[in-house]
């Protein structure tokens, strides 16, 4: 068996359509419990839908079609309900209009619900529905249950009666945008005309705890064994915030069409993601910005459903690895399934690809699955075509994260607790690159959260893997130990906080820990994290103050998941090893402008040079500064942008680091 198979578990089919069982990846004991609801980062970075589940190129007939252009239709029917049984009154879904209050410029409009944006639907802009479960909870306040409608709450909107006659293939699909806290995304389905609804069928069941969908995805359902070829056919959407939901649904451009005979999709099946992507023989952590010297094999493996209701035979799952310039640089594929029938999924123990990819070069790299059959090529709009991750390879830069904002928490979330509370990322190094010599660790890279306030502090700690235990925490002392304060102008960027006397490390896996201290609160700290992937085993770890030990994360949920802790390994370039260190960082690295602060530990006059990768000397500038000062260096426009070395000489040291100018 698969090592990586310790982290999934099998799917649960019923009626054709797919439903989940979660299974956790880990210890339930060694998680805690999300919070409900937290502060957003204004800088969050909100995704752009994926392409695998969109409907272009089908050639399908459309049998009936909503793009709410004049409000909720007439004869629709709007009811909202309790926690426990009884009516909501205004527990109700809403209409987004240009003419409306708040129009259609909006979305949720709750406390905590963030990001506000609308959904990025084909016809957002002349109307879309909402069911703002977290408005109706707070009412735009920070006080839960301060709404109209407090939480647990559920909202019903039943449509008219649709006549599916003469046709028995159908889906329904529509454009969507969700975001969850312990609630459900679903559709009921009557056959007599709203008499009953026996059965529902379930949407973004992979969107974990506190997590968003994808903004304006099309996503639908095969629902031929329930309404197809009837002629009083009626929807029933349902958000299902039970036993305390909050958030939001926004849906448009609902549609029933005919279903295509030959379509496979990439799916979530029993807790285990739609497309994995596994590095190592051991599926350690999921590095999405990889160091050249410390890259290792990586193999990718799916879940796929066959969608259209021709059987499938000879499928294969293929993944393509493509660089910035558009080449592929390499073909993996999976060993070849004889048979999937129409509505079945075959999951990751068929579909991993039977070579691994090692990178052997720096650059980005775009992961592209997609799904062949007898019956399905490449380009048709039934492989699933859809560039899944994006993989960075550097020369001297290694972390969990895949260069995604999702999220931060720090020293005001409640689980963490005050100061004292730590973040780290498991990192292993395997020395490919130095023949396995010890490894220089010169740093670490950390991006802060717009919400952080300076002057609160930070300790890096580093730790052998080997003996941790959640309660007891490290099995040995810290192999490297280093303080910063956190200054003016480094929250909302992303800051190098170099080692005074880094430290060699030997192959293997290590802690990077980031202890967090903010004066009582007074200096809130937070630390961005990236929610792409669901990291396994012990790749990232997070202490909480309250409880006083260590945990894996949160319950069902990303909140916690790749942290932006990124270790600096590569050695820099011209340093003179036997110079005294000397404290500073550089920030923001890499800059989208000409502007970039440098903080020096300790005041003096020191002389700061632009150097380009062929040694030229493109800036200089003498600078007098007082210790732990930012000194601003304005960049000229002649300039050109690419990667430069940064020399900072004082009068008896020196230091080298790389500046990005994009």
């Amino acid at each position: 068996m698969k090592e990586h198979l310790r982290f999934k578990s099998m799917s649960l089919l019923c009626g054709g359509v797919m439903l989940s069982l979660y299974v956790s990846a880990q210890d339930q004991s060694n998680q805690v419990a999300v919070e409900p609801l937290y502060a957003q980062d204004v800088e969050t970075i909100q995704k752009a839908p994926r392409n695998n589940w969109n409907n272009k190129g089908k050639s399908s007939a459309v049998v009936w079609t909503e793009d709410f252009a004049s409000g909720i239709p007439t004869g629709w029917v709007n009811q909202g309900f309790d926690g426990f049984g009884g009516p909501s009154p205004n527990a109700l879904w809403e209409y987004r209009g240009p003419n409306t209050i708040p129009s259609t410029a909006q979305g949720s409009r709750g406390n905590y619900a963030a990001p506000l944006n609308p959904i990025l639907s084909p016809t957002q802009s002349n109307g879309f529905i909402i069911f703002d479960s977290d408005y109706l909870d707070n009412d735009s306040t920070a006080v839960m249950g301060n709404g109209v409608a407090p939480a647990p709450h559920v909202g019903t909107l039943t449509t008219n009666t649709i006549d599916l006659t003469g046709h028995p293939n159908i889906e329904l699909g529509f454009s969507s945008f969700c975001r969850q806290f312990q609630s459900n995304f679903q559709v009921a389905i009557s056959t007599d005309d709203g008499l009953t609804f026996p059965d529902t069928v379930s949407f973004h069941t992979d969107v974990s705890v506190n997590s968003a969908s994808a903004n304006g995805n099309y996503v639908s359902a095969n629902i031929s064994a329930f309404a197809g070829n009837q002629a009083t056919v009626k929807l029933q959407i349902i958000f299902d915030g039970l036993p305390g939901g909050y958030y939001f649904w926004m849906i448009d451009d609902m549609l029933i069409q005919d279903l295509p005979a030959n379509f496979m999709r990439f799916v979530e099946s029993g807790g285990a993601p739609a497309n994995d992507i596994i590095f190592g023989a051991n599926g350690g952590s999921k590095t999405g910005i990889m160091d050249i010297d410390h890259v290792v094999p990586i193999t990718f493996d799916s879940n796929i459903l066959n969608y259209g209701f021709r059987d499938q035979t000879s499928v294969v799952l293929n993944v393509d690895v493509i660089d910035a310039s558009g080449s592929v640089v390499a073909s993996l594929t999976s060993p070849t399934k004889a048979l999937i029938l129409s509505g079945d999924v075959a999951d990751f123990n068929d579909f991993t690809t039977s070579t691994s990819w090692t990178p052997s070069q720096t650059g980005a790299y775009d992961i592209v699955y997609y799904a062949t059959s007898d019956s399905i090529a490449a380009t048709d709009p039934g492989s699933g075509l859809d560039t899944v991750y994006t993989v960075f390879v550097t020369d001297s830069i290694h972390s969990l994260d895949y260069n995604n904002f999702d999220n931060s928490f720090g020293t005001d979330n409640t689980t963490l607790g005050p100061d004292g509370c730590a973040l780290a990322s498991s990192l292993y190094f395997n020395n490919v690159g130095n023949n396995g010599d010890p490894i220089g660790f010169y740093g670490i890279d950390l991006r802060l959260s717009t919400l952080t306030v300076p002057g609160g502090d930070i300790e890096v700690h580093i730790y052998d893997t080997a003996g941790f235990d959640f309660v007891n925490g490290f099995g040995s002392s810290a192999i490297y130990v280093e303080n910063y304060t956190i200054l003016s102008g480094m929250p909302g960027t992303n800051v190098r906080f170099n080692f005074t006397q880094p430290p060699t490390l030997n192959a293997g896996t290590y802690f990077v820990v980031v202890y967090m201290f903010s004066n009582n609160g007074a200096n809130r700290i937070r630390i961005a994290n990236d929610q792409s992937v669901s990291q396994p085993g012990l790749s990232s770890i997070m202490y909480s103050v309250p409880n006083g030990r260590w945990y894996s994360g949160f319950s069902n949920s990303r909140t916690f998941s790749s942290p932006w802790i990124r270790a600096i390994t590569g050695l820099p370039i011209g340093i003179d090893e036997n110079n005294p260190k000397l404290g500073y960082s550089i920030y923001p690295n890499p800059t989208e402008g000409r502007t970039v602060k440098v903080a020096i530990e300790q005041g003096g006059t020191y002389n700061i040079e632009l150097v380009s990768l062929a040694g030229e000397r493109v800036m200089s500038e003498e600078v007098t500064v007082s210790g732990n000062e930012a000194y601003e260096m304005n960049i000229p426009s002649s300039i050109a942008k690419g990667t430069y070395f940064v020399n900072i000489k004082g009068e008896d040291k020196v230091e080298v680091s790389k500046l990005t100018i994009n």
